[in-house]
């Protein structure tokens, strides 16, 4: 199973690593920690959700309006449009 990048140092080599008996995906250049998991799978599958989250995250900042309440996103969220 591929391991995503780094999503906060976009380091390209992130290790699984063993902590007692669960495992976490671990990048060796800025000390990002995945979620805890008892399975190597597990470990890196919530690691590749946190990336595409924070992605996702850059990619929304860059490409939305969202200045707080008059925001496009507040638009979607009201019952007036």
């Amino acid at each position: 199973m591929k391991i995503e990048c780094c999503p906060y140092c976009n380091n390209t080599d992130p290790k699984v690593v063993l902590w007692v008996k669960d495992r976490q995906v671990m990048c060796l250049l800025c000390g990002a920690l995945g979620s805890a998991c008892s399975d190597k799978d597990d470990a890196i599958t919530a690691w590749n959700r946190v990336s595409k989250a924070v992605k996702f995250y850059e990619y929304f900042k860059e490409h939305v309006d969202y200045d707080g309440e008059d925001s496009t996103i507040s638009k979607f969220n009201s019952d007036e449009g």
